[in-house]
């Protein structure tokens, strides 16, 4: 029995001491990766500290708390590691921007005492794209043909192997099929690359887009900035290699969007112009002379602000972007003797507000309706960490876009079921929330073993109760029954009703005899069978009682006086 409630302690003790949490196993390139763990009894904690086990098996410490010194992140990790909850019985944290040098196992540590350490280990993947590129060559004419061929490039560097397909206007059609290729890099990253040539007309306006990782989780539609140029600028083409410039900067509606141009080379710069395109021409927005300095034109002096003022690296801020910003920018170098260099940058803007990620009930009992829903402009991706979901857009009357994923999920027996929402607007900043699914209450192997070791501790209960009270209830009937027997003690006895039982009886008995017919009237002493003890029986004057249930002589069977 003793053995069994000593059992169902330890049984106790180990289930209130089991480390639960949860945490990221694979998180995107650039996103935030999240980890949480917690233990029931936390009553001998005396530090947590969070470490990373690395391929080599070596660990290194992240972060401590303890309740003497509170919390610290270890360097290099500061900027990192960010604790958002750190108590003795609940820890978590945030791994902040992971690349793929984050790759790794990450450890919560709960020192104990006098038990020891208590592990909880996670490993995390990071996937995604790390790298993207576009680039357009061309246009060149055929021969006595009234089309344009211009090849566009895209390539991207990331884990698994990016995929690439193109999407474009109508008015394009290809002049071979894409290509992809696909290289290995020392970092077990790739780097997938594809070619596209389009035919166009003279005065094409349309689009092309570079779609990365189409169906999966962090897909991208890249929009690859393009206009044909004038024949002037085609007399020019090979000044503007000299510019290094972005192609495309995104920024979020009511952001700061930086343009950015530096010159490759050293030259005799004597002014630099920042300009709007716009069909019906350029608009200067600033300058920077050699003579005069910087100059804001009238209209943008709340709106356009000199980041870096140089002849020969020049960058300009927008305050508050919105919608009428959006467009093609131009930074134009007036060097001597060459003349004008010039290179354009595209700003495209992107709306996106927090994504909202509910769980509802199902019809069934035994599933959980997960719904994300995330808008802006243009439409954004909303993905759900599940394996299958649908999607549903509705287009609201400001010009945005509300896409909602749904999926439809079994309610397992656990609380640590984490679902995760991942909202993007093309290659902006991606929005994270997680939820956790309500478990359906069923017993767990856990419950049902604390219940089976219960079960056996009540069970030896009950039947040493049972034994016991059937043991009380037998010795209080033997009282009362015993003391009935002898109650009912026939007043005569056949000759063996006092059979002497033991020798002290038999001494008893004869002594009674003797006395009654008068061979011995005085003081009578017994032996024991102890040859040491000596027992009184009588007084020395009065005679031993006679015993009322003897009625007769025992030895003659007459009654006697």
């Amino acid at each position: 029995m003793l053995q069994l409630l000593i059992l169902a302690g330890w049984l106790l003790k180990a289930c209130t001491s089991q480390i639960t949490g949860y945490g990221n196993t694979t998180a995107d390139y650039g996103s935030d990766a999240r980890y949480r763990c917690a233990v029931a009894n936390h009553s001998g904690v005396r530090q947590v500290t969070w470490q990373r086990l690395f391929k080599d098996e070596s660990i290194e410490n992240l972060a401590t708390y303890s309740k003497r010194f509170g919390q610290q992140v270890n360097e290099p990790y500061t900027k990192k590691v960010i604790f958002t909850e750190a108590s003795l019985s609940s820890t978590s944290i945030t791994l902040a921007n992971v690349t793929w040098g984050d790759e790794s196992c990450y450890i919560c540590s709960f020192n104990v005492y006098p038990d020891g350490s208590q592990r909880k280990q996670t490993c995390l993947t990071v996937q995604g794209i790390s790298v993207f590129k576009t680039e357009v060559q061309g246009p060149s004419r055929e021969e006595d043909k009234e089309y344009l061929k211009v090849v566009f490039r895209c390539s991207a560097t990331g884990k698994p192997a990016p995929t690439i397909h193109w999407d474009f206007s109508p008015s394009a059609t290809p002049a071979d099929q894409p290509q992809t290729t696909s290289v290995r890099n020392s970092d077990q990253t790739f780097t997938s690359s594809s070619n596209i040539t389009l035919q166009v007309p003279p005065n094409w306006k349309g689009n092309v887009y570079c779609l990365l990782n189409t169906g999966l989780t962090g897909q991208r539609r890249e929009r690859i900035p393009f206009s044909l140029p004038k024949k002037k600028e085609e007399e020019e083409e090979g000044l503007t290699s000299v510019i290094e410039s972005q192609q495309t900067v995104m920024a979020a509606v009511g952001e700061e969007a930086q343009l950015n141009c530096q010159l490759m080379q050293s030259k005799d710069v004597v002014q630099v112009t920042w300009q709007r395109l716009l069909p019906e021409g350029e608009e200067n927005l600033a300058t920077d002379n050699k003579y005069f300095g910087q100059t804001l034109n009238a209209g943008f002096e709340e709106k356009v602000e000199f980041k870096c003022a140089g002849l020969q690296n020049s960058s300009i801020a927008i305050r508050k972007v919105t919608e009428q910003d959006e467009g093609c920018y131009r930074c134009l170098f007036n060097t001597y003797p060459e003349g004008a260099l010039t290179a354009t940058t595209c700003l495209q803007l992107y709306e996106l507000h927090e994504a909202i990620l509910r769980v509802g009930e199902s019809s069934s009992p035994g599933e959980a309706v997960v719904s994300c829903s995330a808008t802006g402009r243009p439409a954004p991706t909303v993905t759900l960490t599940v394996p299958h979901h649908n999607s549903s857009s509705v287009t609201n009357p400001n010009g945005t876009v509300t896409v909602t994923s749904t999926a439809v999920l079994p309610r397992l027996h656990d609380d640590r079921t984490r679902v995760g929402c991942a909202a993007r607007v093309l290659s902006g900043r991606q929005f994270e929330v997680f939820t956790v699914i309500p478990a359906l209450r069923q017993p767990s192997a856990d419950d049902f073993t604390l219940i089976i070791v219960l079960s056996v501790v009540m069970a030896g209960v009950c039947v040493a109760a049972i034994i016991i009270v059937w043991l009380i209830r037998k010795y209080c009937y033997c009282l009362p029954h015993r003391d009935s027997e002898e109650n009912k003690t026939p007043q005569k006895t056949t000759k063996d009703a006092y059979e002497p039982k033991t020798p002290l009886m038999s001494e008893v008995n004869e002594l009674w005899q003797r006395t009654s017919t008068g061979r011995k009237k005085h003081r009578i002493h017994s032996k024991v069978p102890s040859p040491t003890v000596r027992v009184k029986l009588f007084s020395d004057t009065e005679p031993p009682p006679r015993p009322e249930s003897l009625k007769e002589d025992r030895w003659t069977g007459t009654n006697l006086p």
